[in-house]
């Protein structure tokens, strides 16, 4: 019974030692990167809090975009930092479908706003409305625990 006397030290217990100290540094570092991320996701989703109010409150879609845009793409531009791969790849196409109705729908100039017109991208994306691409956006940054 060498093994168990006190004060002995094996090859087991070193690995046991070893083994344990990585395996509690790598979940100390998934845990602060799980916090990051968790900010960076609150802190994009409180970019959109006054659009969604205001779109709640019934204000006109394109005013509310047109002014609260800005905002959005930077808030995008530090959100995007923290994805990767797959999650990056949806949250881009999700972003991209904002940005292009943000572009057709606020960019138009004052006579297509009052006589309409029949552009065909326009008449493609007056009816989705920005509320629904905002939550799809929101959508993606979710709170992990």
């Amino acid at each position: 019974m060498a093994a168990f006397e006190v004060g002995s030290f094996t090859l087991g217990s070193l690995l046991g030692i070893v083994l344990g100290a990585f395996i509690g540094h790598r979940l100390a570092i998934r845990r602060t990167n799980q916090q990051t991320f968790n900010i960076a996701a609150i802190e994009f989703k409180k970019a959109f809090l006054s659009s969604q109010q205001l779109l709640d409150d019934n204000n006109p879609e394109h005013g509310v975009i047109s002014m609260e845009f800005p905002k959005h793409d930077t808030a995008m531009r530090k959100y995007q930092m923290y994805l990767t791969g797959l999650k990056q790849n949806a949250f881009n196409d999700s972003w991209l479908k904002y940005k292009e109705w943000y572009e057709i729908m606020c960019n138009r100039d004052t006579a297509e706003v009052m006589y309409g017109g029949s552009d065909p991208k326009y008449v493609a994306m007056k009816d989705i409305k920005a509320i629904d691409l905002i939550n799809n956006l929101l959508a993606h940054a979710e709170i992990k625990s």
